[in-house]
């Protein structure tokens, strides 16, 4: 709060007063909010209650500009990306939005608003006026202003502003959608609305690049705009592709054939010779107009810069250095050269004929063909891996082979120095040169050094091989095994990396495309993927004939009707495109009169009160066979329970029988046993009793006796 009050200090007399009556009427506001019992932020008593306490020195408030030319709008859009967890600017900010509808009533000499639905409407012109028309030192609306500088939460409550900036939920069955307000986002939005900007939303975002430009893409409405423009050049590019695929083919193709022909006969056909002319001049031709056409339309028209190339660089104050200037026509020197071997292959042709020519068409062929990377940036997938491949992997690569040169260098001279006593070594390896080429063969392993005949020159030669050999393995050592896995391990790195920030970049470099594809042919883009974008009237009270805005359609999630039953918001977009067509109507080829949308009107009125009466007949038999049904639900506990104290009992009564069941067999098993012991007794004193004889001779009863 302090920064704004600085800032205040530093500009005009009635600036400061309206900063200060911003922060009188936050703490008006929020005190009046705590006594009162509705305590929602966008309570309307409260602000009508306010509002009737307006003075003409309030509402100097809503356009009175410091020295810089920035309103109060536009200085809470700066402090808010500075402290953009600073809930208070949010309040003020709300604070303002909410009485500006009484400001444009005295700005118009208008009657103060008595029902919802006017205020609704004076709400969004007033908002209209100060976010998107009234401009600051720098040209600036405060919309603007909020994309330039990334003020994430200012964009996105300018942008979700229900009944203001966005329409109500509307559903199509069970899929829920909106109608935002995109005026002044894209550049054909912005063009046709006749206002004097240098650039529009977008363009303004994605050439600044604030930290927080990832928030503001992920906003429902620019992320559908983004998705539009990825569509679009992925369709462009996708034909682009394969137009020059085609072309280095039938090019290829005709330079063989001239080649094969030259070394058969004296002198070329007439017949290849114009094909050869007459095809390969095709690219060179459309490349040529097309950056002709670029150049003149980025002189002729204001400057909007998105796509660097142009000599009216985006951003201000930056130094235009060697470096940027390569940097900001990379694209068109890329395609350019291509432009230039083809016309010096066809000159040298011309002058020379076939003859000495190889070098040159095999340096233009090359090119060409990968020169198709180039014409398909705009698929997301080639754009991934040029992006890994010549911004991350290749400084990699660079990097290690400054590392591998100065290795390089000092074991090819090392072991080359050992090769001059070796005559026949010498003799196939005469310069340190092809000594390198040998090490390098060896990293690739391509060719073996020690293969036998190496050894026994050097010894023949009075060398011993110790030495290369020990030079030989620290080749192998630093080289092949320590320095190419750090360089697999730097890839794999640069990889991850790059792959965890593509979806952000790609979204940046989509837009971009889309934008340049836009700015060079508006038309093109409608057609292929931004042609859902409408402009015209959405919301039915808007009574200005001259209102001319831009809207888009955002699908949102599915909504819950089939499974809570909670219905539909009301329908709350009614017009569309031509003024007068309702998107009912437009949608299903009907007409768009005002007499048929009053019809239309009235019939959905009639339609809606019938659907409140069945719904009310509907909630009463509901409630009724609930109730029923609790009924019975009662009466069947009942019955459970007594059914379930009646088998506790049956249970008890069971559990007793047959405690006394085993009581019972605990008896007789020990009536058994008191038999058993008895029984064993009895048979001992039958053991021991004397038997007597036929003789009449006593004999004890034993065993033996028994047995005889």
């Amino acid at each position: 709060m302090a920064a704004i009050e600085m800032d205040t200090v530093a500009g005009l007399t009635g600036f400061t007063d309206a900063m200060k009556c911003v922060f009188n009427l936050h703490k008006q506001y929020k005190a009046k909010l705590a006594a009162s019992t509705d305590s929602s932020w966008n309570n309307e008593s409260v602000v009508r209650e306010i509002a009737t306490g307006l003075t003409p020195e309030h509402m100097l408030m809503f356009n009175s500009k410091n020295s810089k030319g920035n309103t109060v709008m536009h200085c809470i859009a700066v402090y808010t990306k500075k402290q953009p967890q600073s809930q208070k600017l949010l309040e003020l900010f709300d604070v303002v939005i909410l009485l500006s509808p009484f400001w444009w009533c005295q700005e118009k000499e208008l009657q103060a608003p008595e029902d919802d639905k006017t205020l609704q409407r004076y709400k969004r012109d007033a908002v209209r006026f100060l976010t998107m028309s009234l401009k600051n030192g720098d040209q600036l609306s405060v919309l603007e202003l909020a994309f330039q500088i990334g003020a994430t939460t200012i964009v996105e409550k300018l942008m979700k502003m229900e009944q203001v900036t966005c329409s109500h939920k509307m559903y199509v069955k069970d899929v829920s959608y909106r109608w935002y307000d995109i005026t002044h986002i894209t550049p054909q939005t912005s063009i046709q609305t006749g206002t004097e900007t240098k650039q529009c939303c977008l363009e303004g975002l994605v050439s600044h690049l604030p930290d927080t430009t990832n928030d503001i893409l992920n906003l429902p409405p620019v992320q559908k705009i983004e998705q539009m423009y990825s569509s679009v050049a992925a369709k462009i590019y996708a034909v682009i592709t394969l137009v020059h695929v085609l072309y280095m083919t039938a090019f290829s193709a005709i330079c063989c054939l001239l080649m094969e022909r030259r070394q058969t006969v004296d002198k070329e056909p007439i017949r290849t010779v114009l094909a050869f002319y007459s095809v390969g001049l095709i690219e060179p031709i459309l490349i040529t107009a097309y950056w002709l056409h670029r150049m003149y339309k980025n002189v002729d028209c204001r400057p909007r810069c998105c796509c660097m190339t142009c000599f009216h660089f985006s951003k201000p104050n930056t130094p235009v250095t060697l470096v940027y200037v390569l940097k900001a026509f990379a694209w068109p020197i890329c395609y350019m050269t291509f432009v230039c071997l083809v016309l010096a292959f066809m000159i040298t042709f011309l002058v020379q004929g076939s003859g000495g020519i190889h070098y040159l068409m095999s340096v233009t062929l090359l090119y060409g063909w990968l020169l198709t990377f180039a014409f398909a940036k705009g698929i997301r997938g080639v754009r991934f891996f040029l992006n890994v491949m010549f911004k991350e992997i290749l400084l990699d690569v660079v990097k290690v082979i400054l590392v591998y040169v100065v290795f390089l260098l000092g074991f090819a001279l090392a072991l080359h120095s050992q090769f001059l006593d070796a005559p026949n070594t010498v003799a196939k390896y005469r310069t340190p040169l092809q000594t390198m080429f040998l090490l390098f063969n060896v990293m690739l392993g391509i060719t073996e050094m020690w293969d036998g005949n190496m050894e026994g020159q050097l010894e023949a030669s009075g060398t011993a091989p110790v030495f290369s050999q020990l030079l030989y393995s620290g080749y192998i050592l630093l080289v092949t095994i320590l320095l190419l896995n750090l360089l697999i391990a730097m890839m794999v790195k640069s990889y991850t990396s790059a792959n965890y920030e593509h979806p952000v970049s790609w979204k940046v470099e989509s837009i971009q495309l889309g934008l340049m594809v836009e700015n060079a042919a508006p038309w093109l883009s409608r057609l292929l993927g931004t042609g859902s974008i409408r402009s015209g009237r959405v919301f039915d009270d808007d009574t200005d004939p001259d209102l001319h805005v831009w809207y888009i359609q955002v699908g949102h999630e599915k909504s819950d009707y089939r499974t809570t039953g909670r219905r539909p918001e009301r329908y709350a977009v009614t017009h569309v495109e031509d003024k007068s067509e309702c998107l009912t109507c437009k949608r299903r080829g009907g007409g768009g009169n005002s007499e048929d949308y009053d019809k239309l009107r009235d019939n959905i009125e009639a339609l809606a009160q019938i659907m409140n009466t069945s719904t009310s007949e509907l909630e009463n038999t509901v409630n009724s066979r609930i109730s029923s049904t609790k009924k019975s639900v009662h009466k069947t506990r009942k019955l459970v329970v007594d059914d379930v104290q009646k088998l506790n009992q049956r249970f008890s009564d069971l559990a007793e029988s047959v405690e006394n069941a085993l009581t019972r067999i605990a008896d007789i098993q020990a009536t058994l046993k008191k038999q058993a012991v008895h029984k064993k007794q009895a048979e001992t004193k039958v053991a021991a009793t004397p038997s007597v004889t036929n003789e009449g001779k006593t004999e004890p009863n034993t065993a033996a006796n028994a047995w005889t």
